[in-house]
C-alpha cells in the first residue's frame, strides 16, 4: 500500500544551494526537477521587497497538470477540512 505525504510538498520547493541533492514530490511522489544556485526570490513577499538571493529550485515535471493540482487540492482538504 502507498503512503500518502500529507504534509509533503506542493510540487514546489526551494533550498539553500547544494545542501539537497534529491527532492521526492509531495503529491505525486516523483523525482523532481532542479535548477541549481538561482539566483531570484524565493516567495512572493520577497519579490515584491525586490530581494533575491540564490537557491536550489526543485519542480515537479506534472505540477502544472490538472490532476497534479487536483490531487493537492484534495490533500489540502482532507488535512484543513475545507470544502470547495
Amino acid at each position: 500500500m502507498h503512503q500518502i505525504d500529507w504534509y509533503g510538498n506542493d510540487g514546489r520547493v526551494n533550498y539553500e544551494p547544494g545542501i539537497v541533492k534529491r527532492v521526492d514530490c509531495g503529491v505525486c511522489n516523483i523525482q523532481m526537477n532542479v535548477e541549481r544556485n538561482v539566483l531570484g526570490a524565493t516567495s512572493s513577499v520577497e519579490a515584491m521587497a525586490g530581494k533575491k538571493h540564490r537557491h536550489d529550485r526543485f519542480t515537479c515535471p506534472y505540477v502544472e497538470e490538472d490532476w497534479h493540482k487536483r490531487i493537492y487540492h484534495l490533500k489540502m482538504d482532507v488535512i484543513y477540512g475545507r470544502n470547495r
